[in-house]
């Protein structure tokens, strides 16, 4: 939860700055900063997320997971073609919103912060720090997301019961570079959700 928060202020924060509204030629053809400008400021946004795995939930280690996510993209983005969301990142916030769907909390994925960011988009300059902001925020989001689904939200052990995680090993941020290249969640949401009948008619 706390690296959720981390992003959600700085995404507020970075909603207003930048100057300017943008107008309809902004919005037709945006123009992408310098590819330099984006590297650094996901670098930014991946280092100012805490390094720390929580005993008791399943959250995993949210910086290390968003390392080796964006340790293979040349394009230092994930969610973006260029400076234009892809598709599969309005999907992405479709089902970070509806989250409660499988018992889990929207606002824990930041779910408000980053639809409010993606809509900013249209109407303000698409600057390094706005689509970094929006881009780190949605792979954290996404890889919390993708975790509790596959894993549940707590340690088993660390609440005195003797038992195993449904599954371990899981690579949450090979789940997340899937789900991107497919264009569509779907697979992959359908691939580690729990396969007890109980938990199918549930949603």
């Amino acid at each position: 939860m706390r690296a959720a928060v981390v992003v959600a202020g700085s995404l507020a924060a970075v909603l207003g700055c930048g100057g300017g509204t943008g107008g309809a030629d902004d919005a037709l053809e945006p123009e992408r900063p310098a590819p330099a400008e984006v590297a650094a400021a996901v670098t930014a946004r991946i280092e100012a997320t805490p390094s720390v795995r929580d005993t008791i939930r399943s959250v995993g280690d949210a910086g290390a997971d968003l390392r080796i996510l964006y340790a293979g993209e040349t394009d230092q983005l994930i969610w973006f073609a260029n400076s234009t969301p892809r598709p599969v990142l309005d999907s992405l916030l479709d089902a970070l919103e509806h989250a409660d769907r499988h018992g889990l909390d929207p606002a824990a994925y930041d779910a408000e912060g980053l639809r409010a960011a993606r809509r900013a988009l249209d109407s303000l300059p698409r600057t390094a720090e706005r689509l970094a902001a929006l881009d780190v925020g949605a792979s954290l989001g996404a890889l919390q997301y993708f975790r509790a689904l596959a894993v549940g939200q707590v340690v088993p052990a660390a609440m005195g019961f003797a038992m195993q995680p449904a599954r371990e090993g899981v690579d949450v941020p090979a789940l997340v570079r899937a789900a991107r290249d497919a264009g569509t969640l779907t697979p992959v949401v359908d691939s580690i959700l729990p396969v007890r009948p109980g938990y199918r008619r549930m949603v």
